[in-house]
């Protein structure tokens, strides 16, 4: 276990010497999360290693029901002829945590053993998992570094290792890929603090110094597709694991000869990352593999019918059975269905249009007087004029839908429709 600097005031202790071109304050190491969010400095003066207390989060555990949509959600897949690989980033924590460095509340053996429950739940409803977390504690105990000192983010190295046994799975798959481009793998040292920059000065006072120095890759891929058009096969998804900006697409097109499209969405979460693919989807650009790379994967019931819900409208989209429209308000917006004419499972699908669309959260009324709660999320980054989201939610089997109340950014034109899920 690396030495931990505890007890450190603000400005209470002053780093000097030939590593540090400005005196540097450690934010101090922590007991509680319950206040505000905060680092902790883990290693020595010489090599500090930073993390946020928001890594230290416990796994949900995954409920009976959870596990029958997880094959469910895996058997959708295989029907749709999509290759889907799922690589769940652990937190640092789990790599790092332990009794001296666990805050109040996080049980660092309890996360280790929920997240491997999650996996192998995964792994049984047939879903393809790659475990990261024994790879980067391997490379970690040997002198690597997985993950950056000061970032959340993995290295260069660490996208190198885990793109090895994603080639491996591919290749076992037999994923019918065109792998006959010629690729080109650029990298490139610079430096880069990343998300923790600013809090770092806000919290502690000062910077690190010397900055990080991180490895970016790039890619060159030449060749033609065999039906002459943009090879859309493989993509990624997820959030920002997976932007072009670090580097993974690259290093995935390099290993496998073939392009790689990221659709992954920088700070929008991988369920934002999903549906935002899905919802953007032309038909005619289906893929044979999607790669899901993220930080908080959350497989859970509720998660999932978003998910199953959102593949159902891009490939299969069909008339609703009903739908309304209003223009959005201060006040939640109250649409009232029939129950009657309604089938037994059914999904509801909201489309809103305007300034910044990106929230929206729902409450569903049934007919048996029960509600639920879904909140919605798209992260746009691209600075536009009007906005577009869709969101799709697959309704509970043989519950009939009275009302549903929707909240969301005032001004927006909102449409409400429910649409017959068939598979």
């Amino acid at each position: 276990m690396k030495r931990v600097l505890r007890g450190l005031s603000l400005m209470g202790l002053m780093l000097t010497g030939s590593t540090y071109a400005a005196p540097f304050a450690f934010c101090p190491a922590v007991t509680d999360t319950s206040g505000k969010p905060t680092l902790l400095a883990l290693g020595d003066a010489s090599n500090p290693r930073l993390l946020e207390t928001s890594s230290f989060v416990q796994t949900p555990t995954l409920t009976a029901d959870d596990k029958l949509m997880l094959k469910q959600f895996s058997d959708q897949f295989k029907a749709e002829g999509i290759n889907l690989v799922m690589i769940p980033i652990p937190s640092p924590a789990l790599v790092y945590g332990g009794p001296a460095v666990n805050p109040k509340g996080f049980d660092s053996a309890l996360a280790v053993q929920q997240y491997a429950d999650t996996l192998a739940a995964e792994q049984a409803a047939g879903l393809n998992v790659i475990d990261v977390l024994p790879i980067a504690k391997k490379y970690e105990a040997s002198g690597g570094v997985f993950f950056a000192l000061r970032d959340h983010h993995w290295t260069g190295e660490g996208m190198q290792l885990a793109a090895k046994p994603l080639v491996d799975l591919v290749n076992a798959l037999h994923v019918d890929l065109d792998r006959t481009y010629t690729t080109t793998l650029h990298s490139r040292q610079a430096a880069y603090n990343g998300a923790y920059d600013n809090v770092l000065i806000k919290l502690c006072g000062a910077q690190p110094y010397p900055v990080e120095q991180r490895t970016f890759f790039s890619a060159d891929v030449t060749g033609e597709s065999l039906l002459g058009n943009a090879n859309t096969d493989t993509v990624i998804i997820g959030d920002s694991f997976g932007i072009p900006f670090f580097g993974f697409p690259a290093v995935v097109s390099d290993a496998l000869k073939t392009p790689v499209v990221s659709a992954a969405v920088n700070g929008g979460g991988s369920i934002s990352g999903f549906t935002q693919y899905f919802d953007n989807l032309k038909l005619e650009e289906k893929p044979k593999l999607v790669i899901w790379v993220g930080s908080n994967i959350v497989l859970n019931g509720p998660n999932i019918r978003e998910y199953r819900a959102t593949v159902e409208a891009a490939l299969h989209p069909s008339a609703p059975l009903a739908q309304k429209n209003a223009l959005t308000t201060d006040k939640p917006s109250v649409f009232v269905f029939d129950p009657s004419n309604q089938q037994a499972q059914q999904y509801f699908q909201l489309q809103v249009s305007g300034p910044k669309a990106e929230r929206a959260t729902a409450v569903f009324t049934y007919s048996d007087n029960t509600q639920e709660t879904r909140a919605f999320y798209q992260r746009e980054d691209a600075p536009q004029t009007t906005y577009n989201a869709t969101f799709s939610y697959l309704l509970p089997p043989a519950k009939k839908l009275v009302s549903v109340s929707v909240s969301t950014v005032s001004g927006l034109t909102a449409t409400v429709a429910l649409h017959p899920f068939m598979r």
